[in-house]
């Protein structure tokens, strides 16, 4: 027999999956992103790698802070939301031929991300009181925990097209700790423990913000791996129909 999507020759026994390409044998179509359009999968990749390299400049601002090294640190923290826009931007792109409108879920995501970047301006550089300028950041954070749900779930729909079950299950749990993670730090901006002087001295601090940092590494790594492996997809697509031609 020969798969419907690769026309791949298949001999002997299989568990459901076309040895060749990964399609499911019982389906008449799928939608694999090795079977979209090449150029918009390698859109998708390179916004994933921009939302990774986003979160590795968030996490050189946080080191910054934290070393209180103000100026770079507030430039690395415009610099993160401005990567994570851009990377929102084209990895939201619309699939061609599939509708004529963006999802909701895509416009959301991408509105979020530019308010993200509007807040992390005003929270940086307006001359803000002290209240007014930890009423901002909490806002901004808010914002973030937001994003990194919304990002998460259009990561995990992007993993289950891949599809790679490990990257699967990591965006879903992503989309909860990220968010998490937010809530806690403002929390601890709101109990005003946040404060360089008091972290220096609270007995957790350095767990805590290795844990932030580790988190946020995390889905750095994971917006990066799934990146390549986007664009690996988009390669094996131009392959099968090759192929097929």
């Amino acid at each position: 027999r020969r798969c419907p999507h690769s026309g791949f020759r298949i001999v002997g026994k299989t568990r459901g999956r076309c040895p060749e390409c990964a399609a499911p044998l019982h389906a008449g179509s799928t939608d694999l992103l090795q079977f979209a359009s090449a150029a918009w999968v390698r859109t998708m990749a390179t916004g994933m790698l921009l939302v990774g390299a986003g979160l590795g400049l968030q996490i050189a601002a946080v080191i910054y802070t934290w070393l209180e090294r103000v100026p770079l640190g507030r430039g690395l923290h415009v610099a993160a939301p401005a990567a994570l826009l851009l990377g929102t931007w084209f990895a939201t792109e619309r699939e061609p031929g599939v509708g004529t409108e963006r999802p909701f879920m895509a416009r959301w995501t991408r509105s979020t991300a530019a308010v993200a970047l509007i807040l992390w301006l005003v929270t940086s550089y307006a001359p803000l009181g002290s209240t007014a300028s930890r009423a901002a950041l909490m806002l901004t954070l808010l914002v973030m925990a937001l994003l990194g749900a919304l990002l998460g779930a259009h990561a995990h729909r992007l993993a289950q097209r891949i599809p790679n079950d490990s990257q699967t299950s990591q965006t879903q749990n992503l989309m909860w700790i990220i968010p998490g993670m937010c809530l806690f730090i403002i929390v601890l901006q709101a109990l005003r423990i946040a404060d360089t002087s008091s972290m220096r001295w609270f007995f957790c601090a350095f767990p805590m913000i290795f844990g932030m940092i580790a988190i946020t590494g995390w889905g750095m790594l994971l917006a990066l791996l799934m990146g390549v492996e986007m664009f690996h997809a988009a390669t094996a697509g131009e392959t099968i129909r090759i192929r097929q031609a």
